[in-house]
């Protein structure tokens, strides 16, 4: 599933937030709660959190 960019105007692609995730180890994109395009150009990641087992 490919998720819309919201760039305000600012390009940058699906595969390079793919590879900025990869970089993070996230390998699939619906392990991502959100991604942050920062000032300094990096993307911040927050994964989703898994469930603890009881």
């Amino acid at each position: 599933m490919r998720c819309p960019l919201q760039t305000s105007g600012i390009r940058y692609t699906q595969d390079s937030l793919d590879q900025s995730l990869r970089e993070k180890g996230v390998f699939n994109i619906e392990e991502a709660e959100y991604a942050v395009l920062e000032d300094n150009g990096r993307v911040s990641i927050l994964k989703k959190s898994v469930p603890a087992c009881n």
